[in-house]
């Protein structure tokens, strides 16, 4: 089969649309169970506005929780650093905060490096 250049980029363009449509406003990285939760019956819907820290960008984001579960990240048009774009990092926050293998506490390494056995430890702050 030969295709041209210029039909390889319109089929490109056409296939790169259809992906970015079919994500619009999804919440395919939230859990099932949390999914369950939320989309099985109507909740209460509210936004938040924040700053972005997984890049040294720090842009504007307003994130959308319902019931409290927070479900899809868009960017914020009045912050005055990105005016309602984001980068793709900050685009995947939500799988990054539902992450099975996402580090919650801090670790304490056990034996020697590379054996990657840890400890979940905690943290006590003393005020001196």
């Amino acid at each position: 089969m030969e295709i041209s250049r210029r039909e390889f980029l319109k089929y490109l363009g056409i296939t790169g649309a259809g992906i970015t449509l079919a994500g619009c406003d999804s919440i395919w990285s939230v859990p099932d169970e949390i999914y369950e939760k939320v989309g099985g019956m109507p909740g209460i819907e509210t936004w938040k506005t924040s700053v972005c820290s997984l890049c040294p960008g720090g842009c504007g984001i307003k994130v959308r929780l319902i019931d409290g579960i927070p479900v899809r990240i868009h960017g914020n048009p009045i912050h005055p650093v990105n005016r309602g774009g984001i980068c793709p990092m900050a685009e995947a926050g939500i799988e990054a905060l539902f992450n099975p293998d996402r580090v919650k506490s801090p670790l304490m390494r056990l034996g020697d490096r590379g054996e990657n056995r840890w400890e979940s430890i905690t943290v006590s702050v003393s005020k001196t």
